[in-house]
């Protein structure tokens, strides 16, 4: 993971006030606690169960790539990369 990805991690998790992780994995701390809160608010629902569509895809994939939080990424996607993400898991879901 890259030095800044680990920072802003550390910064959710400590603005989050998690306990310091053990293995001093701030990242995994961060995204443990944030499934954790989605898991109890019951909002984990795939895009299916949502009424989208396989052929709304792109346009979500498209929306992501320029979405204000996705621009701030320590590395950028492009659509395609996206779409590929998005096309993997609406199989599986």
């Amino acid at each position: 993971m890259h030095r800044a990805a680990q920072d802003a991690y550390e910064g959710v998790a400590r603005a989050m006030r998690l306990a310091p992780p053990a293995d001093g994995d701030w990242g995994r701390a961060a995204v443990t606690a944030v499934r954790e809160i989605s898991g109890a608010l019951d909002i984990k629902r795939v895009l299916r169960e949502l009424g989208a569509g396989r052929a709304l895809l792109p346009a979500i994939a498209a929306g992501a790539v320029a979405d204000a939080v996705t621009k701030n990424a320590p590395r950028l996607p492009d659509e395609s990369e996206v779409l590929e993400i998005l096309a993997r898991t609406y199989e599986r879901s």
